[in-house]
């Protein structure tokens, strides 16, 4: 088995995974959702011509049923439910159905049409973006296990000797004589793998433990992070095995403010709405970096340099995509740790931006004074013009990195430059570079 030297592989390969789930929600999930429109748009004009009746008046209609829309929290209660039973029980009474097929002895043409939209609602609703959406977080929770096997996996090929014995494992003969192994190597990987697949059977806090009891590794993380990933997993769940509808678990084991928030209650069916999609790519990303970076710096204590890199890039990677929250939690964790100067210089750079764009006026303030402790350079010159809102100063500086060549340093695309990105002056100075916009 080759040595492990980093684990550089095992966090490139969650990023990608997290990255493509992120593009499939970008370029499918606005699309999606404008499909669902126009299939309803379609349906209701269907059925006005095929009753006589006004599109519009349909659509208050509609609206009178206070259904709930493609973004509300919650999807489905049992007052809807029992609601909408008892509209469905009047349309099934003998009256309503004799009077049905008197109108369509009257207007047989309308016959087929009509089988048609009860076809498409029954065969094909209008569901695409939150089917789309539902997938998608079930798609990225997989991806965060799998970085959890592949944590695993890593400690104890580093450390064979810390796996637990077979009877632990609770492994048999006739399970070795299964997969049929070439050699001590083959029932090593085996062994692996198996210790991994027991700790994913279990919930996600018995997984967190596991981290400190069994690879020494404390997950320290905010009370935030904490009850944001346990409410997600547990959503997860109730998609999974129960259509998203609540239940005495679901409810049992959540934070009590947000059930309070939301006004959840026994029978509801929660959505997964477009802002909640972005909450969970958030969390899984800040608490799985968190994770990888805390294993890393424990195991490979010689590969740190590689660590730093890794985590400033994925920052800044979150950066690009306009996801400030988890910037600045990773900048305040990559804080806490011991970084090479670059990178942390790097890093609060990026945690300064995403404070400016979030108005944290408190949070920026601080940030510059620690950016302006860093010895004078003319990357934290110019970042630290543009973060005060000097842009006089930045051109100037920007004239003279232009001047000695050194501009091809700074890509035009990078956050920073989001006040004057649209500023013809700015714009000219990165025209001929390889990083322009």
């Amino acid at each position: 088995m080759e040595p492990i030297t980093t684990l550089n592989p095992v966090w490139n390969r969650f990023l990608g995974n997290m990255g493509s789930a992120w593009s499939l929600l970008n370029d499918m999930g606005t699309f999606a959702d404008k499909k669902d429109e126009e299939e309803t748009t379609r349906l209701l004009t269907s059925a006005a011509d095929i009753f006589g009746t006004d599109l519009d008046e349909i659509k208050r209609d509609m609206a009178a049923m206070e259904l709930p829309d493609f973004d509300s929290e919650i999807d489905l209660t049992p007052e809807l439910v029992e609601r909408m039973n008892r509209d469905f029980a009047e349309l099934r009474s003998l009256d309503v159905q004799e009077n049905y097929a008197e109108w369509l002895k009257k207007n047989p043409q309308h016959i087929i049409p009509l089988y048609n939209i009860i076809k498409d609602v029954k065969t094909g609703p209008a569901a695409r973006g939150k089917i789309l959406r539902r997938g998608a977080l079930i798609t990225m929770f997989s991806f965060y296990e799998l970085l959890i096997a592949d944590l695993i996996k890593t400690h104890y090929a580093i450390n064979p000797k810390a796996l637990p014995r077979p009877e632990e494992q609770k492994i048999s003969l006739a399970d070795l004589r299964g997969i049929n192994p070439d050699g001590l190597e083959e029932i090593e990987k085996y062994f692996i793998a198996k210790e991994a697949d027991n700790v994913l059977r279990d919930n996600s806090r018995k997984q967190l433990q596991y981290f400190k009891d069994k690879l020494k590794v404390q997950v320290s993380i905010s009370d935030y992070l904490k009850d944001a990933f346990w409410e997600l997993s547990q959503r997860r769940n109730l998609i999974v095995h129960n259509d998203g509808i609540v239940d005495e678990l679901y409810l049992s084991s959540v934070d009590k403010s947000y059930i309070r928030t939301l006004g959840l209650e026994k029978g509801m069916r929660l959505n997964v709405t477009p802002e909640y999609i972005l909450h969970a790519y958030d969390t899984l990303l800040e608490l799985g970096g968190t994770i990888t970076q805390l294993c890393w710096r424990r195991w490979l204590k010689s590969d740190t340099e590689k660590a730093d890199r890794s985590l400033s890039e994925s920052i800044f990677t979150l950066l690009e995509k306009g996801r400030y929250t988890p910037v600045k939690n990773l900048a305040k964790f990559a804080a806490e740790i011991k970084l090479s100067s670059p990178s942390d210089l790097i890093i609060l750079v990026n945690r300064a931006i995403a404070e400016r764009e979030t108005q944290d006026s408190k949070g920026l303030e601080k940030s510059l004074r620690k950016i302006a402790g860093f010895p004078s350079s003319m990357e934290r010159d110019i970042a630290l013009s543009l973060l005060d809102g000097d842009q006089e100063k930045a051109y100037e500086l920007l004239i003279v990195a232009k001047e000695e060549g050194k501009i091809q340093r700074f890509s035009f695309r990078w956050p920073l430059f989001i006040p004057v990105q649209n500023e013809p002056r700015f714009i000219s100075l990165f025209e001929k570079t390889d990083e322009s916009a």
